[in-house]
């Protein structure tokens, strides 16, 4: 996952990284990223503050075959993380629960995220919406 190192790991703790690990496997599954919340400002990457809320991500994704839109909510809680996910319109939602440290290694600073393990299971997720 070289899009996670080219990002020069912005995550500041354990739930961080999980979140960009997430949206990682978008971005590697070939969705285009548009923005950081679920009504904001359309954008092509991540800002400088996109994890300023510490238990809490929104990402917004284009998936570029079918121009259909998705919402990925990232949850934090404990060591729990709930990844919500939908088309934007009229959709079930799906809904994964992590445990952080199943996926975060101690390492995490230093892309220290079990990449592969976080992306099979994206994989179920989305294949479901």
């Amino acid at each position: 996952f070289d899009s996670v190192r080219n990002l020069g790991s912005p995550a500041r703790s354990e739930a961080d990284a999980l979140s960009l690990a997430v949206h990682c496997s978008f971005i590697h599954e070939g969705f285009q990223f548009i923005g950081e919340s679920a009504q904001g400002p359309p954008s092509s990457s991540l800002s400088s503050d996109w994890n300023s809320q510490s238990d809490c991500q929104t990402f917004r994704y284009r998936d570029p075959r079918t121009s259909q839109l998705y919402v990925c909510k990232i949850v934090h809680f404990d060591d729990i993380a709930m990844v919500h996910a939908c088309l934007e319109v009229n959709s079930s939602v799906y809904v994964l629960e992590l445990r952080t440290s199943d996926f975060v290694l101690s390492s995490w600073a230093h892309c220290g995220v079990e990449y592969e393990k976080v992306y099979c299971l994206f994989f179920f997720l989305i294949s479901k919406t």
